[in-house]
């Protein structure tokens, strides 16, 4: 299955079994806002993205946070040949995303670094 079908079908779960209150707990205890940004302050990758897990079919998962609040707000899994753009290039927000092609996220991230040079 893929990562991100996985993630749509873990959240489902949680919310079919009635956990959509803890999960909107968790949530709020592991973001905080800065400026216009939601940023995740819970446990993060090494990779500096943040990250949650989950148990889910008697096995734990971990899903990188940006992936979940983006899941969360399609209301549908995120398809497999698109990936998901920081917009405001901070790895730690899960509120400014944009769904985008891997040559467009490339491209993003080069335009990014030329600005902020």
């Amino acid at each position: 299955m893929a990562k991100q079908s996985a993630i749509y079908e873990v959240l489902h779960s949680i919310i079919d079994r009635g956990g959509k209150e803890k999960l909107i707990a968790r949530i709020e205890r592991n973001t905080q806002w800065e400026g216009d940004c939601l940023i995740w302050v819970g446990a993060k990758k090494r990779n500096g993205y943040g990250a949650l897990n989950f148990k889910h079919g008697g096995k734990h998962q971990q899903f990188s946070a940006h992936a979940v609040f983006a899941t969360l707000m399609r209301c549908a899994p995120i398809p497999d040949d698109l990936e998901i753009d920081h917009i405001c290039n901070n790895r730690l927000c899960v509120r400014h995303l944009q769904l985008v092609t891997r040559r467009e996220n490339l491209e993003l991230r080069e335009c990014r670094k030329k600005t902020i040079k």
